[in-house]
């Protein structure tokens, strides 16, 4: 080894203290919602609140519906960015003006915060309920956090509430609750085909004012025992969605500037040997996908993160018709390109929810045979076609151009194999 890589190994090791230092500083000290692991366990979350926003008086928080009270008069203020319609015009259209509207709800003798709740379908569960049967008020909350929707979901939970109350002169509130406060899209089935909906009737709210509220409550609370313990809850609760969900850490990030200025070479060297670069490889395919849509008609984006994206081609969903979208948790056949065990691979696959192999739809059945393979002894899965785009080894580093052009290839292999073929002109 020579001097000059002697002296690189030295500094990469220098390197690697130093970005321990930086998981030192991100758990730095004891907080209760950490753990037990409650950063992405929307459950979790959606209890909290619901804890809250139950207006106990003399017991549990014993707020009375002060943290209800302020969520409620927030809701008027988050409002949709680029154009999207405000939550006071969504809520001006079902009668409330501003927050004096909600009073004979805030006075009501019950109101019930209910989580995890099935009003019709015993496979839709609202995140958060809040009904008050006195004022005919309900609202719905769905809790996101690091997810989207999928299958209809929200208007889903709009036809059950429809159908739960029925009776003239209840009040629907719907609320998209998300971190940054996103926009609440979902596909739907229009005309035939699947497309992204923006759901203007659903207010967003985002976990950032949520924390307003919180840190208002904090300075208001007393020395009583139970205040005490109050706010050691919500100042955990504080902590760990401002540095684990919202990445709000002055000191982390003045560590991570400090590591980036003193290592420079080495970090740029790490990067270039083992930098994940599947949300790129992800990226290029997906823009790639519309080569294919002339043969296997359009392309229909169903669920996509930064390690797989899931679609579907409208030529295949059209063999399932109604059904391809029924409420459950998942679709009875689908497209995924993925990295799930360090391969980057692309499959065309059926799932059966349950795990029951009786449970396989005729339609599912019928879909099998186009590709001669029947369901018959498979439980949860039965795949189709697979086909391997990139090894493990070739997803790290820079897309480079021969990358681009393995992916091109492996591709043209998945949608032009033979079974492929054969199912094009049988949907023709």
């Amino acid at each position: 080894m020579t001097q000059e890589e002697q002296t690189l190994v030295k500094r990469m090791d220098a390197l690697a203290e130093e970005l321990g230092k930086i998981r030192e500083t991100e758990t730095k000290g004891m907080n209760i919602f950490s753990a037990v692991g409650m950063a992405r366990q929307e459950v979790k979350h959606s209890a909290f609140f619901a804890w809250l926003l139950t207006p106990y008086k003399g017991k549990q928080h014993d707020l009375d519906n002060a943290f209800l009270k302020a969520w409620l008069e927030l809701l008027f203020n988050e409002n949709a960015e680029g154009g999207h319609r405000s939550n006071s015009e969504i809520l001006a259209e079902i009668g409330f003006h501003s927050i004096n509207d909600f009073i004979p709800l805030l006075n009501a003798k019950k109101i019930n915060v209910l989580t995890e709740e099935c009003l019709i379908s015993q496979e839709r569960r609202i995140d958060i309920l809040i009904e008050c049967v006195e004022e005919k008020i309900v609202i719905v909350i769905e809790n996101k956090v690091g997810t989207t929707t999928h299958d209809a979901q929200l208007q889903a939970y709009e036809d059950d509430v429809n159908q739960k109350y029925k009776e003239d002169g209840w009040k629907k509130i719907y609320v998209y609750l998300t971190p940054e406060g996103d926009l609440p899209y979902e596909l739907e089935l229009k005309d035939g085909r699947l497309v992204n909906q923006y759901k203007d009737h659903w207010c967003v709210y985002s976990y950032t004012t949520i924390l307003k509220i919180l840190k208002n409550v904090i300075g208001k609370l007393g020395r009583s025992e139970k205040d005490r313990k109050l706010k050691f809850l919500m100042e955990d609760y504080v902590e760990m969605v401002d540095t684990q969900i919202l990445k709000n850490n002055p000191e982390l990030f003045s560590k991570c500037k400090s590591i980036a200025r003193q290592y420079k070479n080495e970090l740029e060297l790490l990067m270039a040997y083992v930098m994940d670069g599947l949300a790129d490889i992800i990226n290029y395919c997906k823009d790639k996908l519309d080569d294919y849509s002339a043969q296997f008609g359009q392309i229909s984006f169903l669920n996509e993160t930064d390690t797989r994206l899931e679609f579907i081609t409208e030529k295949i969903r059209s063999f399932f018709g109604e059904s391809f979208l029924a409420g459950k948790d998942s679709y009875p056949v689908l497209i995924r390109l993925a990295a799930m065990k360090g391969d980057v691979d692309i499959t065309l696959f059926m799932e059966n929810t349950s795990g029951n192999p009786a449970d396989w739809t005729d339609k599912q059945r019928q879909f099998a045979t186009l590709f001669h393979q029947t369901v018959e002894g498979k439980n949860r899965f039965c795949s189709l076609v697979h086909v391997v785009l990139l090894p493990e080894v070739e997803r790290y580093g820079k897309l480079t151009e021969e990358r681009r052009m393995t992916l091109d290839g492996k591709l043209d292999d998945f949608f032009g194999c033979k079974k492929m073929k054969e199912l094009r002109e049988l949907l023709v």
